[in-house]
């Protein structure tokens, strides 16, 4: 005589019910039938329901908790799209799943027709034509094998290698306000990283997938500059909700990339309470599209969760969409990122991220020892979780040491580290080739970046390297080739801005450096890039009359309020273009605030010769001669340190007070070693200007510098 149901109560059999029912949620609608009807399609696949257990509490306990296991992985036939159908009916929350039986209908009749027209992909199955260049490396392994003789593949290796893909995740499209746009990219860039962990993929890095944001390019064009078999792609907006919160859509489309057909489609919906799972569920069913068996709890279960907060999350997100590194946008980011751990002290990943941010405050910035000291301790607290077994952990301590406490040796150290444990990353092949390069291990250098090159052709952050090396090779004409090569790749960052213009400077074409300045500037703010250029490596000479003006009219809250930056980089940027009264007075108004650098920071030689520079514009010459000798002092040998820098500035502080004959010596000292004084930076930049004509700088801009070779 009672009623079977009741408010908070859970009735039925546990094998079969919802999460939300098992949980006694009382407004349950059809989509807890639709989950229902997804075990017995499971069961009836698999020969046993999603979830077992000896009570029904356990039953209830893994239904909430885990994910099925995926139906490929013992049905191995099983065309993709109905185990994705049955996954999306399996949904934990029922917004994610179909919304109605038809639609479920509906998915399933589409998954038989695309099984009987053989159009749909099967676990396991290798997939697609191969391409030429596939064919040719083919040839190349067969000739090795036969050339070695004991090289073969084991069985392992050949069934792995036979399913390995090639996947490119293109930037998504933010259709929502630009306020927004920092979770599209973040979205994009958490797939693309727990895709990464999968050994059956290839994921194209970021650096090149990048570059076809918002590109008129089709599908096919975009997989064969990027050798990619399949290209994701995916558009993302947040909406109000019913009751006033916020929900996010993202739509995602797995397409092939030899004739720009659509392989797989899903839409995944969440609040902001979900949007910690959102990346896991698209890349999962990304995984599953792609053949790739995804089994939860193991090494490739890309559900796991970098954090249990939704807000910590978020701001981790808004952090790793500031793409700057100045000070400024650094010191934004690390505000995101010291909110997020506070939010939940276990978040790794936004630890890791937090140091790399304020080892770029510190290195970019006033060299502020707080700023040090709190990135030792997010670096501490980052390797309690990180071990000795994660690549991105090792990039972060190689950052830490080369930007804050300055040791090459332990940089390198965790470089290295970080490329045995993994040793096809074109990024770390890059980074360990400018080390290399550093310690005058020229041909490792560029064996290295050619390695980098094959494996990501189109990586702004390789090619970037590649013109530093080229150019401190004195091999300028291959230097001005990749700079070209990378502008057209439209670089967004200003180091990578600086980088081109380098190139083209190294070969004194000065035009070439304004051309690719001009186009800068329809992609980036006019007083970033003026603040940019004259800020670091004193490029000023280079800006136009137009940008030159707005130059002059910046105040200190340009340069992150730093006043020792401001004077230093308008002082120089006057001292340029022959002003000498402009320069003396920003040098004065600089000149306290670079004291106070120096004085709490007596062991950084940059710091020191800036304000000897400071000195030397204003002609106090004994002073700015000790401070000189004391910066020169501090310094150690190599490309990787700050000595060739410390040692042009040295140069500087010469000229401005008029010793050209200690100036020549010092310029023909550095021109000697492995730096960027080729003849077209001597020609090029005017801060050379007083000791043209004379016989021995004459002689270097005939190109006789006596630079060692490896």
């Amino acid at each position: 005589g009672k009623a079977l149901t009741q408010t908070g109560l859970a009735i039925g059999t546990p094998q079969y019910m919802s999460p939300e029912q098992a949980s006694g949620v009382a407004d349950l609608d059809g989509r807890s039938d639709i989950y229902a009807l997804g075990c017995v399609l499971y069961e009836m696949i698999a020969g046993e329901p999603p979830f077992t257990g000896p009570t029904a509490q356990a039953i209830i306990s893994r239904s909430i908790t885990e994910k099925p296991r995926a139906l490929t992985s013992t049905r191995e036939s099983l065309p993709l799209a109905v185990d994705a159908a049955v996954m999306k009916a399996l949904a934990k929350t029922p917004a994610d799943r179909y919304s109605s039986a038809g639609e479920m209908t509906a998915a399933l009749l589409a998954a038989e027709d695309q099984s009987r027209s053989g159009a749909t992909a099967v676990a396991g199955a290798s997939g697609g034509d191969f391409k030429t260049w596939q064919l040719a490396l083919m040839g190349v392994a067969v000739l090795a094998v036969g050339a070695l003789g004991t090289k073969v593949l084991s069985k392992d290796t050949a069934a792995e290698a036979a399913v390995t893909k090639t996947v490119a995740v293109l930037p998504f499209e933010n259709q929502g306000a630009a306020d927004d746009a920092y979770f599209a990219d973040g979205v994009v860039d958490e797939v693309r990283d727990k895709l990464a962990t999968l050994k059956q993929l290839t994921v194209i890095a970021s650096a090149s997938a990048d570059q076809y944001r918002e590109t008129t390019k089709t599908v096919p064009q975009i997989a064969q500059e990027l050798r990619a078999d399949q290209v994701l792609m995916g558009k993302v907006r947040w909406i109000d909700g019913p009751n006033g919160d916020r929900q996010v859509r993202v739509v995602t489309e797995l397409i092939n990339g030899a004739d720009g057909s659509v392989t797989w489609r899903d839409s995944f919906d969440s609040d902001r309470s979900g949007i910690i799972q959102l990346q896991g569920r698209i890349a999962t069913q990304v995984a599953v599209a792609l053949g790739v068996t995804v089994q939860p709890g193991s090494d490739t279960d890309l559900a796991s969760q970098r954090t249990s907060s939704p807000e910590a999350y978020e701001l981790y997100l808004k952090a790793r969409g500031i793409r700057s590194n100045s000070a400024a946008d650094a010191r934004v980011a690390a505000g995101y990122l010291e909110q997020a751990v506070a939010l939940d002290s276990n978040f790794a990943f936004a630890w890791g991220a937090l140091v790399g941010k304020l080892s770029e405050l510190y290195f970019n910035g006033t060299r502020d020892q707080a700023v040090a000291r709190r990135a030792k301790e997010a670096l501490d607290r980052m390797m309690t979780f990180a071990g000795d077994s994660v690549a991105g952990a090792y990039v972060v301590v190689a950052d830490y040491h080369r930007m804050v406490d300055r040791d090459l040796v332990a940089a390198r150290r965790a470089i290295d580290r970080a490329l045995e444990l993994d040793p096809n990353d074109a990024g770390l092949l890059a980074t360990s080739a400018g080390y290399d390069f550093g310690e005058e291990r020229f041909d490792a250098a560029l064996e290295k970046l050619s390695r980098a090159r094959e494996l990501d052709p189109l990586s702004r952050g390789v090619l970037n390297t590649l013109i530093d090396v080229l150019i401190n090779l004195g091999r300028v004409d291959e230097a001005k080739a990749a700079a070209e090569e990378l502008l057209a790749l439209e670089p967004s960052g200003t180091g990578l801005m600086q980088t081109v213009v380098d190139g083209f400077v190294a070969s004194n074409d000065i035009k070439g450096a304004q051309r690719a300045i001009r186009d800068f500037l329809t992609r980036v703010p006019a007083t970033e890039l003026v603040t940019y250029f004259a800020g670091y490596n004193e490029m000023a000479y280079l800006l136009e009359p137009k940008e030159r003006e707005l130059l002059f009219r910046l105040t200190p809250a340009a340069f992150d309020n730093d006043i020792a930056w401001w004077g230093q980089s308008m002082a120089t940027a006057a001292y340029q273009q022959g002003d000498l009264a402009r320069a003396r007075a920003y040098a004065d108004s600089g000149l306290a605030a670079s004291r106070e650098q120096s004085a709490a920071a007596p062991d950084d030689a940059q710091l020191r010769v800036l304000y000897a520079v400071m000195l030397a514009y204003l002609g106090r010459a004994d002073e700015a001669i000790v401070e000189t000798e004391r910066a020169l002092g501090a310094t150690t040998p190599g490309n990787n340190s700050e000595s060739p820098y410390v040692r042009e500035q040295a140069i500087r502080v010469y000229l401005a007070l008029g010793q050209t004959d200690r100036a020549m010596d010092a310029v023909e000292a550095l021109a000697a070693e492995q730096y960027h004084l080729n003849p077209g930076y001597l020609q090029a930049n005017p801060l050379f200007k007083p000791l043209k004509g004379t016989p021995q700088f004459e002689r270097l801009l005939a190109g006789k510098m006596n630079r060692p070779v490896d």
